[in-house]
């Protein structure tokens, strides 16, 4: 019983700091936010800092392949919420397996990392197969 009295807790928390994060993205579209290095229209969630050195760009004739790191204080069900919802705003649609999104021939990864002090985001946009 207090197991679960304490998972409702937390799950909403999760949806009070989304909704809350949500309301202020202005229709989930934050314009006012930074881009993830390279890739238009994935916007950086409240809470996270790109890591400035660590975005790799390749723009070939195949297609292009960018890899970018954010790190911050949230949680890893925080940031997952917030891309699903804000990627889906944007034209991405999600894939049945997790972290990955579609949108014109392009695969998008999230891939989230809890660690001690919050979270690492790794972005990895390639060529849809």
């Amino acid at each position: 019983m207090r197991h679960t009295v304490k998972t409702l807790l937390s799950v909403t928390a999760v949806l009070i700091m989304t909704a809350a994060t949500m309301a202020q993205s202005n229709d989930n579209r934050p314009s006012d936010r930074p881009q993830v290095a390279g890739i238009e229209g994935v916007f950086l969630m409240p809470g996270l800092q790109e890591q400035e050195g660590e975005a790799v760009v390749f723009d070939k004739p195949g297609g292009r392949i960018i890899e970018a790191q954010a790190q911050g204080m949230v949680t890893a069900r925080a940031v997952d919420v917030w891309y699903a919802q804000s990627l889906k705003a944007n034209g991405w649609k999600r894939s049945k397996l997790s972290g990955q999104y579609f949108k014109d021939g392009e695969m998008l990864r999230l891939a989230i990392q809890e660690n001690g002090t919050g979270v690492t985001l790794r972005f990895s946009l390639a060529p849809r197969d």
